[in-house]
Order: C-alpha cells, then sequence, then structure tokens
C-alpha cells in the first residue's frame, strides 16, 4: 500500500446486538495517527444487521495496521453487552438485579464491566459482604439444578442477600421462577442470582454499580470508557431481514431514500438493493422509482411481518417470528420454547394447514384475512393454575376487539370471544411442566378479522363470524394485532402479580354467561343451571335448580333456550 494513501472505512453491526466499546476506536488509531473517527451510534443502544456504527477517514495503512485490533475489542465487549441485555429483559418487573462477577480476563476486567453497564447490568462489589453466594461447585453438589441450589439456602439463611452464579440464560430463568413465589412479604435484602462471567441477580444492588452507587472506579481511577450512568433496558424489537427493513425505512421515511443510501444501511451493493426492490414488488409492494430521487413506497399489501407489525407493537414482547405457512404456529412456538425462546416471543403465520382449536378441533385458517399466533409464556405457576392464563387472554383478545368500531365482543366460558353471539376468537394453552414447575406455555389465539362468509366452510357459517361481517367493513389486521399484543401484555403482568382476582372483574364484565341458564359437559357429567359467574381461581359457579351450586373446572358450555 503506498504511503499517503487515503481511505474510508465503515462499521457495520452483522447481526442484532448492544453497541458497546466504540470510544476504543479513538484509542486504537488515535496511537496510529492519520485516521478521523465519526461515531454513528450511540453506546448501550440495540442495533440491527445494517446499522452503520461509526465511519473511519484516513491513511490507509493505518486502517489496515488498526483494524484486527479494534474489532476484536468491539466484538467482545458488544458480546457481553447483548448477552447481558437478554439477562436483564428476562428479570425485567421483579426485584432481580443483573451483575457481573469478579471473573474476567486479566487487563480486561474494567472494559468488562463497562460492557456489563452498558447491557443494563450493574457491577460486582470488589469486596465481600454479608451474602449467601452459590458457585458452580455448589451447584455440582445439587445435581446441577438452580432451583434446588436456591431452596436450600433460601432454608438455611432465609435473612440474608442471596446470589447465584449461572452460566446460561436457562439458569437464569431457573432461578428468577423458583424465587419469585417468595419473593413477597420478603424483606429486602433477600435476592437471586446472575450470570457467571456476565453478572449476579442481587435485591441489595446500589443503583449505581457499587455499593455506594458510585461511578465505576479502581484502585481510585475512573471508568476508562467514562461511564456515567446505566443505560435503560431496551424493548426488543422484531428480528426483520433486509426485504423488511428497506419496507420499514420506507414507510418511515418523509422523502425517497436513494439506492444509494439502502445500500449503505444494509452494507450491500446497489445491484442487491435493487434485486430486493424487485422481489418486494413481486410480494404486492407498490415501490415507486422516482427519477433523481430514489425509492417510495406508494402501497403494501395486507401483511402481519415484522415491518408491518412495528409500528403498531407498544409493549416489551417485540420478538415475531413471521412464517408465510405452516402447519401450526402451536408447534413452531413449542419448539422455539424448548430451544430456550425468551417469553412474549410471537409466532404468526398468515396461513395454517393443520390450526388447532380447544378439545382437539381444527381452528380454519384461510390465508392472508385473519390473525393465527401463538405466544411463548414462562409464568411462575404451579401447572394447575395454567388454565388461569387463557381466560386472561380470552379478556385481553375481548379488550382489543372492543376498539374495533361497532364491535361488542362477549366471552363464552372459557375463553371463546363471541360478537353478535357467533364466535370471532379463540384461545388454546398447551403447557410443558414438572410436578410443580411450569417450564412453558404455549399460549395460541385465533382471531377472524377480515374473512368473508365464504372464507368459512359451510358447517361453520352459522356459528363463526370475523370483524368484517361484524362490521361491514375491514380492519388493519396489523393495528389490531398490535392491540391485542398490548393488552395481553398488561393483563398478564397483572395476573403474575395479583393472580386471576386482578382480571376476575374485566372478565365478568365481558361475559355472555353470567345469569343464564346452560348446560355444561364436564368430565364428571351434564350439568344444568344458571351461571352465577366466576370463581377466585377461574372456575364457574352454577346454579342447580335444587338450590344447591357446583364449580365446572372444564366442559364445553352451551345455552338453554
Amino acid at each position: 500500500m503506498p504511503v499517503g494513501t487515503s481511505a474510508r472505512g465503515t462499521l457495520y453491526a452483522k447481526q442484532r446486538l448492544v453497541v458497546c466499546g466504540l470510544p476504543l476506536l479513538h484509542r486504537v488509531f488515535g496511537a496510529l495517527g492519520g485516521v478521523r473517527i465519526t461515531i454513528e451510534a450511540r453506546e448501550g443502544t440495540q442495533a440491527e444487521p445494517g446499522d452503520v456504527l461509526a465511519t473511519l477517514d484516513g491513511e490507509a495503512r493505518a486502517l489496515l495496521a488498526g483494524e484486527r485490533l479494534a474489532l476484536n475489542f468491539l466484538q467482545h465487549l458488544a458480546g457481553i453487552a447483548t448477552l447481558t441485555r437478554a439477562c436483564v429483559e428476562r428479570v425485567q418487573g421483579t426485584r432481580l438485579v443483573v451483575r457481573d462477577t469478579r471473573k474476567t480476563v486479566p487487563g480486561l476486567r474494567l472494559l468488562a464491566k463497562y460492557a456489563v453497564r452498558m447491557g443494563g447490568g450493574t457491577n460486582h462489589r470488589l469486596a465481600l459482604d454479608d451474602a449467601v453466594l452459590i458457585k458452580d461447585n455448589h451447584l455440582v453438589l445439587r445435581g446441577g439444578r438452580v432451583a434446588d441450589a436456591v431452596r436450600a439456602a433460601r432454608a438455611a439463611e432465609p435473612g440474608l442477600a442471596l446470589e447465584v452464579e449461572c452460566r446460561t440464560l436457562a439458569e437464569v430463568e431457573e432461578a428468577v421462577a423458583v424465587d419469585r413465589p417468595a419473593r413477597r412479604g420478603r424483606p429486602p435484602g433477600g435476592g437471586t442470582g446472575a450470570a457467571r462471567g456476565l453478572g449476579r441477580h442481587r435485591h441489595r444492588a446500589a443503583p449505581g454499580g457499587g455499593r455506594d452507587g458510585r461511578r465505576l472506579r479502581r484502585h481510585g481511577h475512573a471508568d476508562p470508557l467514562g461511564a456515567r450512568r446505566r443505560p435503560e433496558p431496551q424493548a426488543r424489537a422484531p428480528p426483520m431481514t433486509p426485504r423488511e427493513r428497506i419496507v420499514a425505512w420506507l414507510r418511515a421515511s418523509a422523502a425517497p431514500l436513494s439506492g444509494e443510501e439502502l445500500a449503505r444501511r444494509l452494507g450491500c451493493s446497489r445491484a442487491a438493493v435493487w434485486k430486493h426492490v424487485a422481489a418486494l414488488r413481486g410480494l404486492g409492494y407498490r415501490i415507486e422509482a422516482r427519477h433523481a430521487q430514489g425509492y417510495a413506497l406508494a402501497s403494501a399489501p395486507d401483511r402481519l411481518g415484522p415491518a408491518e407489525l412495528a409500528p403498531h407493537l407498544v409493549g416489551r414482547w417485540r420478538d415475531v417470528r413471521w412464517l408465510a405457512e405452516t402447519d401450526s404456529t402451536q408447534r413452531v412456538a413449542r419448539e422455539l420454547a424448548r430451544e430456550g425462546a425468551a417469553e412474549g416471543t410471537v409466532v404468526i403465520a398468515e396461513a395454517q394447514s393443520a390450526g388447532r382449536g380447544r378439545l382437539g378441533r381444527t381452528w380454519h385458517s384461510p390465508r392472508g384475512v385473519n390473525l393465527y399466533c401463538s405466544i411463548v409464556l414462562r409464568p411462575a405457576l404451579p401447572p394447575a393454575a395454567v388454565p388461569q392464563v387463557a381466560l386472561v387472554a380470552g379478556v385481553a383478545v375481548a379488550a382489543a376487539l372492543a376498539e374495533t368500531a361497532g364491535c361488542s365482543p362477549r366471552i363464552k366460558w372459557p375463553n371463546d370471544v363471541l360478537v353478535d353471539g357467533r364466535k370471532v376468537a379463540g384461545v388454546l394453552t398447551e403447557m410443558e411442566a414438572e410436578v410443580e414447575r411450569v417450564q412453558h406455555v404455549i399460549l395460541g389465539i385465533g382471531v377472524n378479522l377480515n374473512a368473508a362468509q365464504r372464507a368459512f366452510p359451510p358447517e361453520l357459517r352459522d356459528r363463526a363470524t370475523s370483524l368484517f361481517l361484524a362490521t361491514g367493513r375491514k380492519v388493519d389486521r396489523a393495528a389490531v394485532t398490535g392491540r391485542l399484543l398490548a393488552a395481553l401484555e398488561a393483563r398478564y403482568g397483572r395476573f403474575l402479580e395479583g393472580g386471576f382476582e386482578a382480571v376476575r372483574p374485566e372478565w365478568e364484565s365481558y361475559s355472555c354467561l353470567t345469569g343464564t341458564d346452560v348446560r355444561v359437559a364436564s368430565p364428571d357429567g351434564e350439568v344444568a343451571g344458571r351461571v352465577l359467574g366466576l370463581d377466585a381461581d377461574g372456575a364457574l359457579r352454577v346454579a342447580r335448580p335444587d338450590g344447591t351450586s357446583t364449580r365446572i373446572i372444564a366442559g364445553e358450555v352451551t345455552l338453554r333456550v
């Protein structure tokens, strides 16, 4: 490379990550000289594939000499920050705190601690205090089960803070699940534990990092990257393909975007952008190419992909896995849950070939007109309480549909949602559990949105409906889906905090059964009587003609005419 040759380098994110370590570019290339650095991303924020993190202009030899060292630092620190963020999001809403441990690579301790802070965690103390610490060798003595070790420590020292060193996010989730039921009524100072090499969860943590809340320091020297505060945890955004990202950028832009600009954002060639645009046009997106200006999105097909849903997602459940078609979203979500998918992961399909409803029935799933989704949940509940999740979901669906003009939804126990006496939505829950512990719940929701009457099989046309049939207007499927997910996340959170009693009044307000005469086909036989309402655990209370009453845990309800 001839001396004096100028060059420009652009640093892109290759995958979703938490930005961390960019100030080190000034340290690395400052020692070499001749390079001007422009930081394009803020430390602690989440970057998507193709996002520009920094640009470097200057002497080509200096760029090449420092490139590998700079990338090694950034990959290492962004990896710590990204994994820390996953742990922080998992314990969001609890009193648990993610801390790093004291075991870091020699010479990189302060940088690793900085990365933990950028991921939303806090820093471990530099000294010991009164607490119970469960280390990996202690877990071995308990057969490797975090839950057993936490229970034993709680029983032995109930008054002390508790820390657990975890290697994986799955172990963090296990610690959270076993500790959550014990949190109510416990005095401050008890807590459960964190991630080895990532962090510790402790209730007694100071918000600023050290025990006294001061900025991160060691041997009297300030953090070399100048950390001032721990960033707030970021909501997960839906993963997008390059084509979906193009759609999202064009939708958000007030002016056309040039092929050069899209290529810069994606980190690809203009020819690759042209191919993406051509493919999107083939999928029904009307993308105009305006002379000397760029691309503009004129219209989009009715679709429920991440790009279409992004403007309507307001909660923390933003990890949407979209499928053009599948046999069953329940199966896909169950496989994701077994692989460790986080709570709130949503699977949506435009069509299902083997959709399922309650009691083994088929859920008719025509393409591109309704909502078919399954959501991964990880509630800290005994298996016997899981049916209440379906009741909570029924309330959320009814509340979301009630925002549609001209729609007055009602709930038929346990979780069918009706409009004008016909079924418009249904809920299905499936779980995997041990004797006393739920591993995960797959919550399936199907809502008939824009289906015309001919879309239903003849045998369903007098019993099923859609929002389109009920109101005479087609609805924005993405907007309804966003409202439903927000309604569900809010009510599910209230349910976890206060039990079903926190949701029961709203369920009763939507009930179409209270005060009516019904027949219930239950596993214990048929029961006839008048519905009194729901019990505190979600059981249906029915008054018999002889003056006695009974509780129905499961069954099929029909109205007596």
